[in-house]
């Protein structure tokens, strides 16, 4: 539908008139193009052909009476009998009479189904439009028409827009689509108070039981609007709302998905706004949970590639800070090719930032300084290091001596690399053994996870549970339940 919608014209940047025009496909163009014409005729014996206005209006009739249906506009269904009045009452609006607009509906059903592809039999008499998108469209054009008929019989006003419909429905995710494709549609034809009324309506409510969904549909409804530049109060309303629950409120509630949702959002709806990347700025130095600023660094990075600003913000908090490590993933992930980036890399590595040695491994794994420096690091004892080795370059024959080497040293990682990648060479077990009866943790837990049925294991365990090595004690607890600790 998009190939057809794009030969003749650009694609419509706003969702409504995007759902609008792939309407008209169905309900006209193709009908026209594909039906040789649009006059129907099985219709034509009546002395009437429906047109594509008409078409228009009916769905938007059908739609309004699924929303108002038992199961709302969760369902997408209409009986046949309610689809069949709907028709009928039209027919018999633009001067049909009762007896033809009964024997119409049929033919016009069939219509909607054969030629135009709009809806489509559920069976048992029922039936649905063939996308849901189409019943969220032609249902939020019925409330669009109705405002522009505010002040006459069948209109709503702002007011009633307001309670009847955002103000009922806000929490329901299946009217999510509808109130913002209204305000998409008041937004294009309205004056922008309009649109401001009922975003400031949502942020006005009382949410928090919801996790806050009313700001959420409040940022989704701005989103749809034509010109954001002209709702600049609205829009650093939100910001500041958005803001505030990336904080800690005054019990120390922390809500991972609601936080980090909060951060994510200013930076995908605000991605083009320089206000919004010194609002994340803010959030990424703040004194907050870890999460919040590694996802303020995180949406940074993208919206660097807009304001250069944000990519020097980004290169200097890799360097310091609590939030370096997020920001050195983010440089080499988003910006390996920025001529600045590996010297920085490089240089935090040589100083055993532990981020900086897994970016090294991750992005520049084929550099021809890198295998070498990682093999540098790891003999020094540096835990990411031994990790990234043993990860990326285990089939090398200068790996295995250089983690026996440091796992005979007792170093923690060397021992858990060595067990996890090397568990069957013969020198692994005896190393690994050595080093649990000097007490090291992790040898003691490597020992009862990969050679549990060895019986030199548990005696081993025992000893030390037995000398009170916490350790040791966790892990008889852990993996041989069924003994008794005395």
């Amino acid at each position: 539908m998009m190939a057809i919608l794009n030969r003749t014209q650009e694609l419509p940047r706003d969702r409504a008139k995007l759902y609008e025009r792939a309407s008209e496909v169905l309900l006209h163009q193709w009908d026209f193009e594909t039906k040789e014409g649009l006059t129907d005729p099985e219709l034509k014996r009546y002395l009437y052909n429906i047109d594509l206005r008409d078409k228009k209006e009916i769905l938007r009739l059908v739609a309004n009476a699924m929303q108002a249906g038992e199961k709302g506009l969760a369902a997408n269904l209409i009986y046949r009998e309610d689809l069949e009045r709907i028709l009928a009452q039209y027919l018999e609006s633009t001067g049909i009479g009762k007896r033809d607009a009964n024997d119409l509906t049929d033919l016009i059903i069939k219509q909607l189904r054969h030629r135009n592809f709009i809806l489509c039999s559920l069976g048992g008499n029922t039936f649905a439009f063939v996308h849901r998108t189409f019943l969220e469209y032609f249902c939020a054009c019925q409330f669009y028409e109705r405002f522009k008929k505010r002040g006459l019989e069948g209109g709503i006003t702002l007011e009633e827009l307001k309670t009847e419909v955002f103000g009922q429905h806000w929490s329901d995710s299946s009217w999510r689509e509808v109130l913002r494709l209204i305000i998409g549609m008041l937004s294009a034809e309205f004056p922008k108070d309009i649109a401001d009324e009922l975003i400031n309506y949502l942020i006005d409510l009382d949410g928090k039981e919801k996790e806050f969904s009313n700001i959420f549909l409040a940022v989704d409804c701005f989103s749809e609007l034509r010109n954001r530049s002209a709702h600049g109060e609205v829009s650093q309303r939100l910001l500041d709302y958005l803001q505030s629950l990336t904080k800690l409120d005054r019990e120390f509630v922390i809500n991972k998905n609601l936080q980090e949702k909060a951060v994510s959002t200013i930076g995908t709806i605000w991605q083009d706004d320089p206000i919004a990347w010194r609002v994340l700025q803010f959030i990424a130095q703040s004194r907050n949970v870890w999460f919040v600023k590694e996802e303020a660094v995180n949406q940074l990075s993208i919206i660097a590639k807009i304001h250069g600003e944000a990519l020097s913000f980004l290169q200097q908090l890799a360097q310091k800070g609590e939030s370096r490590a997020r920001a050195i993933s983010a440089l080499a992930k988003h910006w390996r090719d920025e001529p600045e980036t590996f010297p920085i890399i490089q240089q935090l590595a040589q100083k055993g930032e532990w981020s900086a040695i897994d970016a090294l491994a991750k992005h520049w794994r084929d550099d021809p300084q890198t295998f070498p420096f990682i093999q540098q690091q790891a003999q020094k004892g540096e835990w990411s290091a031994i990790y990234v080795l043993a990860e990326h370059w285990p089939d090398e024959p200068e790996t295995f001596p250089i983690i026996q080497q440091q796992a005979q040293k007792g170093e923690w990682s060397a021992i858990y690399v060595l067990a996890e990648h090397w568990p069957d060479e013969p020198e692994t077990f005896p190393i690994i053994q050595q080093q649990a009866q000097k007490g090291e943790w992790s040898a003691i837990s490597a020992l009862a996870e990969h050679w549990h049925d060895e019986p030199e294991t548990l005696p081993i365990i025992q000893q030390l549970a037995q000398k009170a090595e916490g350790s040791a004690i966790y892990v008889l607890a852990r993996y041989y339940p069924e003994l008794e600790l005395t």
